[in-house]
């Protein structure tokens, strides 16, 4: 990006329906993950032969390779873990506050980014 480049945070009143897309999409990192969990928990009865139970998380796999699940996973599907821990950790992101704006850098289209503002200790002005 060079230094003439231009970002442009796109506002409500030039597109309403951007405002749907950020609520959608915060909201897609929260479904997500508790497919995943839920996914874990199918698997994990599955290993182990018997009905699923309530409790149980993909963290729970991505911790411990020696997990029934992470096993499973690293022969059927060998790069999950890896988008999982990267995916939850963005969820976390979110879950703890931090904002998506969608942006434009000097092309048509639109792109979706993630913004924190945090208090900068020296002055105690908030920067993102």
């Amino acid at each position: 990006m060079g230094p003439d480049a231009e970002w442009l945070i796109l506002h409500h009143d030039d597109w309403p329906e951007l405002d749907e897309l950020r609520v959608l999409w915060k909201a897609w990192f929260f479904f997500v993950r508790a497919l995943c969990d839920n996914i874990y928990r199918v698997l994990l009865a599955n290993t182990e032969s018997r009905s699923a139970r309530q409790g149980g998380s993909m963290s729970q796999a991505a911790a411990n390779p020696a997990n029934p699940v992470a096993r499973t996973l690293s022969g059927d599907a060998p790069v999950f873990l890896t988008w999982f821990i990267a995916f939850r950790d963005r969820r976390n992101d979110v879950k703890q506050g931090v904002n998506v704006a969608c942006t434009a850098l000097n092309s048509p289209g639109v792109s979706i980014t993630f913004n924190e503002f945090r208090s900068d200790p020296a002055t105690g002005v908030a920067r993102s």
